[in-house]
């Protein structure tokens, strides 16, 4: 959302996409379906591809790249490629993997510190930089000031005064809590100067499931079952094995004798309505599960593993997405690990754990597919188990050690790394006593969980959501939903310029070009697309393009009209009685002209709503006395035949009434050039003069945003004094005495 609002209103162009390998094509799907953004993907093979070609700066080929991290990090050309680029923001996503070492010369096999340095060296170049991660601090204090160091190294400097300032926090909270109860106004009022005086809210944005509402709960249901028949497979005490015991089976024999596949088909069959999302660690084991599930016991089942193209992926997320009616599409969707990052199912409510993963940051993101905004109905977490075997040990680590599955565990991943080895080794014998492990285990994630409350930034988190703006926002699109202004403008565009629209089933439309299609529109083949208008259709059905005003079709379809010659000009006669016959009347529309770069986003200031002058044969302007909509009303059209004969007798009349209106246009731009300065004062001027205060008191406000500003308004006034009144449409009218 960040990104898109970025290029939309032009403060950057040229942006960088770094994601984990496992997320590439998930980064490159979601950015096109959700936002109609193509990112350029930059793998291996392209890259070779350029330098063949004799491109010397490959990264400047394309301005929105998508790239790897791990890739970047680990081939020096294309580093070296990528910061040989201008950048206007770069993107880090699941950045709490990045981690920092203070000794800059030390060499380092760790591809996590490598990962960091790179960007480091991008951010150091770039305009704009966005860390993104769900898990600040499981990693620890440590990381998540080396994420903050990375956002401003001017401000972070040093851990051990970060620390510090750190432990000053408790005391704060304990002074921000009273204020919390307070009236809504002069909370807000005051928490803005506290905000300004001393959060670190400047560079950090922090939501957490406490403090937004509407989060689901989680419910475990642990089913007990007796121990599988593992007669036919190869004796390992690997931990692999221990866990993932059908991995010791060449071929699928294991799904007759498991007694988790016994147990799912029962769950499954006893109430065919819920849709039930199955995830394993091994894509072997999706696969053969989704087989037995399919052909075996005749049930609707999909699978989703890495195995799979993006259409096959995304036709069986579909495919799921359909079972929401029953009959309609499959019941239960069977993923590989793959399938607990990146795709969202928040529409099901019930999560198989077919197996376990060793680390709660995979659980965490297992839970997370159905764990989100959107969320409807409690979470329903069911874990087969076999008694006495391995993964009875780490459940019980996971969920009565860290609370895991009931809850997100902050710190999860630092205490897996603490009691790893003692973790391992219990796992790997379920014989031994697992119970003092899990016990200190509990002890310590309470304390981690305690340090974490107590220590963290109030301030942050109050500043992450300003309610009475979010409930703006919320009621803005609510409106937006509603309106059928865009749809009904898309099917008149539609209809003009040679595209077929049929409506589909569930709120859906196809949209194919005709014969007479007369304009290009991206992204509309000679195969069509199907499209919705509804949101909550576009959530379910990742396969649909959702419709909305930046849609590019959209955006290319109101271009065409208000930058195309036609419907611009028109002749029209009106039977006005208190007029004699023949009378002309030209009615013009003028909109304000400004060319100026694009970050500026000048037209904040200026007026939008076109000027309308209603101009007589004298040169009087007469639109007081007869409003648009009015006039609509009256006037009819005319036949082109018709309307070339009555231009060729009055073309010299025209000519001069034109000017008048220009001339009426230039009399009204000193006021529109005035009144879109003082908007661009008021604006900045107050968030400079702001600054310039807080400066006074707050060491953490640099010269550079003061001078930044005060350079914008430079600008924006040298820009806005130039602007000049460009003609847009006209329609000359013809009085007709009274006669229809």
């Amino acid at each position: 959302m960040i990104v898109h609002h970025q290029l939309e209103t032009g403060r950057a162009q040229r942006v960088l996409v770094l994601v984990p390998d496992a997320l590439v094509y998930q980064w490159l799907v979601e950015m096109l379906r959700r936002f109609n953004m193509r990112l350029a993907l930059y793998d291996a093979p392209r890259f070779e591809a350029l330098l063949e070609e004799g491109i010397t700066e490959p990264f400047d080929a394309e301005q929105q790249v998508l790239c790897s991290l791990d890739l970047l990090t680990s081939d020096d050309a294309m580093r070296s490629a990528a910061l040989a680029s201008d950048w206007d923001l770069v993107i880090v996503d699941e950045a709490h993997h990045l981690k920092y070492d203070p000794q800059p010369d030390a060499e380092h096999s760790d591809p996590a510190v490598a990962a960091y340095r790179c960007v480091e060296q991008l951010a150091a170049k770039s305009k704009g930089l966005l860390l993104l991660t769900a898990t600040p601090e499981q990693l620890g204090a440590d990381s998540h000031f080396a994420r903050l160091r990375l956002l401003d190294p001017a401000r972070f400097y040093d851990l051990e005064a970060f620390r510090a300032e750190q432990q000053q926090y408790q005391l704060l909270n304990e002074q921000i809590e009273p204020l919390l109860h307070i009236s809504a106004q002069a909370r807000h009022d005051l928490l803005r100067e506290l905000l300004d005086r001393h959060g670190t809210g400047r560079v950090l944005f922090r939501n957490t499931r406490a403090a937004v509402p509407d989060f689901p709960q989680r419910e475990t249901h642990i089913w007990p079952l007796p121990a599988a028949d593992t007669a036919s497979a190869s004796p390992d005490t690997t931990i692999a094995a221990a866990l993932y015991p059908e991995s010791a089976f060449s071929d699928s024999s294991w799904t007759r004798g498991d007694p988790r596949v016994a147990w799912l088909v029962r769950f499954l069959k006893e109430d065919r309505s819920r849709q039930v999302l199955v995830i394993c660690h091994h894509m072997a084991t999706a696969k053969a599960l989704d087989e037995h599930l399919t052909l075996r016991e005749g049930l609707p089942s999909a699978s989703f593993y890495e195995g799979l193209s993006l259409l096959e992926r995304d036709r069986a997320a579909a495919y799921f997405a359909d079972g929401q009616r029953p009959g309609d599409g499959a019941q239960v969707l069977v993923c590989s690990e793959i399938g607990s990052e990146g795709r969202n199912f928040q529409f099901a409510h019930h999560l198989v754990l077919f197996d376990l993963p060793l680390s709660p940051d995979l659980l965490e993101q297992r839970i997370g597919r159905l764990d989100r905004i959107g969320q409807t109905s409690t979470i329903h977490i069911h874990v087969p188990l076999t008694q006495g075997s391995a993964s009875e040990v780490l459940l019980r680590w996971h969920h009565e050690g860290l609370d895991a599955l009931n809850h997100s565990a902050p710190g999860a991943q630092s205490l897996f790394d603490e009691f790893e080895s003692e973790l391992t080794t219990a796992i790997i014998d379920p014989a031994n006593n697992v119970d003092d492990l899990i016990a200190r285990t509990r002890k310590r994630a309470d304390a981690v969980r305690a340090a974490l409350q107590s220590g963290r930034d109030r301030l942050i988190e109050l500043n992450s959501c300003d309610a009475q703006h979010a409930a703006m926002l919320v009621d803005a699109l609510e409106a937006d939903a509603a309106d059928q202004a865009l749809p009904a403008f898309l099917a008149g565009a539609f209809e003009h310029f040679g595209v077929e629209q049929e409506d589909d089933i569930g709120r859906t439309m196809i949209l194919r070009p005709s014969e007479r299609l007369s304009a290009h529109f991206p992204g509309l083949t000679d195969e069509g697309l199907t499209a919705t208008y509804d949101r909550n259709t576009a959530l379910m059905r990742e396969d649909l393009h959702f419709m909305t005003a930046e849609h590019p079709i959209a955006k290319e379809a109101l271009a065409l009209v208000l930058q195309g010659d036609a419907g611009n000009a028109t002749l029209s006669t009106v039977a006005l009685k208190a007029l004699p016959a023949g009378t002309l009347l030209l009615e013009s529309w003028f909109t304000v002209a400004v060319i100026a770069p694009a970050a500026l986003q000048i037209e904040r200031y200026l007026s939008l709503t076109p000027t309308r002058f209603l101009i007589a044969a004298n040169g009087k302007d007469v639109g007081a006395t007869l409003d648009a909509k009015q006039l609509d009303r009256l006037c009819k059209d005319v036949d082109r035949k018709t309307a070339r004969a009555v231009l060729g007798q009055v073309r010299g009349e025209l000519s001069t009434m034109v000017g008048f209106a220009k001339q009426r246009a230039e009399e009204v731009l000193p006021g529109l050039i005035e009144g879109g300065c003082d908007a661009m004062r008021a604006a900045l001027g107050e968030e400079r003069d702001r600054l310039e205060a807080l400066a006074r008191v707050n060491p953490n406000v640099r010269s550079e945003e003061i001078s930044h500003l005060n350079d914008t308004m430079a600008q924006c006034e040298h820009h806005i004094a130039r602007a000049q009144m460009r003609l847009s449409a006209l329609r000359l009218i013809v009085n007709t005495g009274g006669k229809k």
